[in-house]
């Protein structure tokens, strides 16, 4: 199901576990003070910093689906007037 090491009950939800390390050759530790585990610097042979970050790969929220919610909390709101 590509959740392995998610908690039970937070499988299925908004939990994204498709992520991998990709180079950023613009990013530097400043740009990920609030979230240092998201950042990992490597050297090459000549001794430069390579920076790799971590990038998510799911879709995140998509128009339909915010639509089809915004409904349904209109619906909701009409049914408990």
């Amino acid at each position: 199901n590509g959740q392995e090491g998610v908690d039970t009950s937070l499988k299925g939800s908004a939990v994204c576990t498709a992520q991998e390390f990709v180079p950023c050759p613009s990013c530097t530790n400043d740009d990920f003070s609030n979230t240092p585990h998201r950042i990992a610097i490597s050297s090459d042979a000549y001794g430069n910093d390579l920076y790799f970050v971590i990038k998510n790969f799911c879709d995140g929220a998509k128009m339909p689906l915010a639509m089809v919610n915004y409904a349904t909390l209109i619906l909701v709101t009409a049914g408990m007037a």
